[in-house]
């Protein structure tokens, strides 16, 4: 099913190979409407402060 250079994503400790095609990009923009919220979930990634960036 995947190749051995398959890219893997590592999450809580555990590495699991990455498959994103159309599809599953779809999808992601369904449920988040912007893939650099994904992102930012993906990695954890928060800001600080509020709009203002206070």
């Amino acid at each position: 099913m995947f190749k051995r250079n398959t890219a893997k994503v590592v999450l809580s400790g555990k590495a699991y190979p990455i498959k994103c095609d159309m599809l599953v990009l779809e999808k992601i923009q369904d449920k988040y409407q912007d893939m650099s919220e994904f992102e930012n979930k993906l990695t954890g990634f928060r800001l600080s402060g509020n709009q203002d960036g206070l």
